[in-house]
């Protein structure tokens, strides 16, 4: 029985010991198997922020910091790429669509700044997001940054009055009234005539000016009959009309200059050229939804008081604004003449006899519907304007002509339409 019950013990033992060793046999495969299973890598997230200023006009010369940091700093050198979100007229600009992580690199910090294209007419707000990365274990994480981007500062800003009739007119006729507004570039060239090229534009046969206007919706306008508003710079044409204005008036030593109201003018203002400013408008560019038919003349007063069909340009001029403050205190200015002083009363005897600095007075004084010069040949040309959306062009063309000139100039302008 001992025998037998030793046996026994025996075999309970042998049991044991076999249980124990499949067990250690069974972790023992295990690991071998998790040693020979490839390790499941970890993916690293690189996040952009802007900490600073995020938003821009298109003539800014600031730009926006963006931050790029990422989560476990890298072993050797990794690169990422970035790419904008609607931006597919490259309104904005980095350094580099590419930033680098040097080796045990977390943060890196880049630039973003306007293209200074002068494109846009309503804000914007565009995207920056990691694209791609050397390392397909490197993504992107969070859905990058936002830059709204603004109209150029001297733009002016839409209201959502505005903004809602620009969408109805291009739901109603399909026109997209923001390719005209904003930061315009604009061409122009002016022809002059064989008389005045001559005697006052030094044998120049034409000027061309390229440069921008600013244009917003016109006060009047409605959906059927939308208008445009030229706040800056006009047909192109402000340094051209400046330019005359001062030739026909402070700089005209031999006429405007010799007189007594012209002397008079000038002193009572204390003109200083260098400190003087001059700017035009055109209100009133009408357009028709239906043909793309363009409208902007207007009726203007001539120098006699009569009302004849020209350019409406508003013009704002710092030296007859001082002179017509005068004219409010009724000031009398004591200019010397042929050994005398004699005292001027500036009013309006006094502009009307040539004391005047008003621009209208020297700028675009005669009928532009017919020609009332009557040289042969004639310099005369019709007033037309032509809306191609097509083309991406406004062009006019139409003359004008200055105070005691010889005939017509004849004025091309050409506006290339914001795609």
């Amino acid at each position: 029985m001992l025998v037998g019950h030793l046996i026994k013990l025996n075999d309970k033992r042998m049991k044991q010991l076999l249980n124990s060793f499949l067990i250690a046999a069974t972790f023992f495969l295990v690991g071998c198997q998790a040693q020979d299973a490839p390790q499941e890598a970890m993916t690293n997230g690189v996040e952009l922020t802007i900490p600073g200023n995020a938003i821009l006009s298109e003539d800014d010369t600031t730009t926006v910091f963006v931050h790029a940091m990422i989560a476990f700093e890298p072993s050797k050198k990794e690169s990422v790429k970035l790419a904008f979100t609607g931006n597919d007229d490259h309104v904005l600009k980095v350094d580099s669509d590419e930033i680098v992580f040097e080796p045990g690199q977390k943060e890196v910090v880049f630039r973003v700044k306007s293209n200074g294209k002068h494109s846009l007419s309503v804000g914007k707000t565009i995207g920056l997001q990691v694209a791609s990365s050397s390392n397909p274990l490197i993504k992107g994480f969070g859905n990058g940054v936002q830059i709204k981007v603004n109209p150029d500062a001297d733009i002016p800003v839409l209201t959502d009055t505005q903004l809602q009739l620009i969408a109805d007119v291009k739901t109603k006729y399909g026109i997209d009234l923001t390719r005209l507004i904003g930061k315009v570039p604009v061409e122009t060239t002016i022809t002059f005539n064989s008389s005045d090229k001559e005697t006052f534009f030094q044998g120049q046969s034409q000027r061309v000016y390229k440069a921008y206007s600013i244009i917003t919706l016109g006060d009047d306008a409605t959906v059927d009959h939308p208008t445009l508003k030229m706040v800056t710079n006009p047909m192109g044409l402000t340094t051209f009309l400046y330019d005359v204005l001062k030739r026909k008036t402070v700089n005209d030593n031999e006429f405007f200059m010799q007189t007594p109201y012209g002397k008079a003018a000038v002193k009572a203002i204390n003109y200083d050229e260098a400190k003087e400013s001059f700017s035009a408008s055109l209100n009133g560019i009408g357009i028709n939804p239906t043909n793309d038919n363009v409208t902007f003349t207007g009726q203007i007063e001539n120098a006699y008081g009569d009302m004849v069909t020209g350019i409406p340009f508003t013009y704002d001029y710092s030296a007859w604004n001082r002179l017509l403050k005068e004219k409010e205190k009724g000031t009398i200015v004591n200019i010397e003449e042929e050994g005398k002083i004699v005292g001027y009363t500036i009013d309006d005897d006094f502009l009307s006899m040539g004391g005047s600095l008003n621009p209208s007075r020297f700028l675009g004084v005669s009928d532009i519907s017919r020609d009332v010069f009557g040289n042969d040949p004639s310099d005369w040309v019709a007033s037309s304007a032509k809306l191609d959306f097509t083309k991406g062009t406004l062009s006019f063309t139409f003359p004008w002509d200055f105070a005691d000139g010889s005939g017509y100039e004849q004025v091309h302008v050409v506006y290339t339409l914001h795609r």
